[in-house]
């Protein structure tokens, strides 16, 4: 089964390619050889001396690749260019077309995002859960609840926030592709690079603050953040528990397109209907004149 590759900075590690593989080195330990057919993803997160021929290959190989700072910043993707238009890209058109049509999509976002808040309160504190229904269920509320529960974590919590979001857009944008979607034309994030990719994040935005706070309550000994950033053990900690629920995390980005696709397919058919009646009424029209 392929595998998320994280390369994290650290004394001596040199990246290269070899062959059909990567070959990783560190001072101080063996060579390891990972074989391109094993990796669906990849995980910069710091400095790293790596050739370019590297990001060349993943490129090409339709490997995304995720660049990281220690402090979670300026995340980068880099993803293979294509100049073929993907085959939803005109049909995805339709939620600009009328306010109607932006509605439909805004009710999606509604739902999952509700959905997926309910969901992870639900694991991380069936008290919140409970908070959050008497409150109504509202972004709002749910907001006031992140913030009380993060208040002590300052801006360490916003670091380690922001590497999880940059996952899990990772994974977005791959499954968008696969999709064949087109992942610049979002409806919220309109004319962002990655519009669509940012749209999904943004209703499953529940999920990120749940596994940042569980990074806090990790029970390790060893530090995994500081003033300077993410340490390796604690990328590690963050890669764990993000590929711990890679499935779920996949198969529930994946209801969200299909919720997507569907949508388009359905206001294509009443405009297809609306279209026919136009017609129908044109040609009575002229019949009484």
């Amino acid at each position: 089964m392929k595998r998320t590759l994280y390369l994290c900075q650290s004394r001596g590690l040199k990246v290269k390619v070899d062959g059909p593989s990567l070959w990783i080195e560190q001072k101080g330990s063996s060579g390891r050889r990972v074989p391109f057919q094993m990796i669906e993803h990849t995980v910069i997160l710091g400095n790293i001396a790596i050739q370019t021929d590297v990001l060349t290959a993943l490129s090409e190989l339709g490997i995304p690749v995720s660049l990281f700072s220690k402090k979670g910043e300026n995340v980068t993707m880099v993803v293979c260019y294509d100049e073929k238009i993907p085959p939803y890209y005109h049909r995805q058109k339709v939620f600009y077309r009328q306010p109607k049509n932006r509605e439909r999509f805004m009710n999606i976002v509604r739902h999952w995002r509700r959905r997926t808040q309910q969901s992870t309160l639900k694991r991380y504190s069936k008290t919140l859960l409970v908070k959050f229904r008497q409150e109504g269920l509202k972004d709002d509320a749910f907001s006031r609840i992140i913030k009380h529960e993060t208040l002590l974590y300052g801006d360490r919590y916003s670091m380690v926030y922001t590497i999880v979001r940059g996952l899990l857009c990772q994974m977005v944008l791959s499954e968008l592709k696969k999709a064949r979607l087109d992942p610049s034309l979002g409806v919220i994030h309109r004319r962002h690079p990655h519009g669509l990719v940012q749209d999904i994040a943004y209703m499953l935005d529940a999920e990120v603050h749940l596994q940042a706070m569980q990074f806090f309550r990790s029970g390790s000994k060893e530090p995994l953040i500081t003033s300077i950033g993410i340490t390796t053990e604690g990328m590690r900690d963050i890669a764990l528990r993000f590929e711990n629920r890679r499935l779920a995390l996949k198969a529930l980005v994946n209801q969200v397109i299909d919720s997507i696709i569907e949508a388009i397919i359905e206001l294509e058919a009443k405009a297809e209907i609306q279209k026919h009646r136009s017609n129908d009424d044109e040609r009575a029209l002229s019949y009484l004149l």
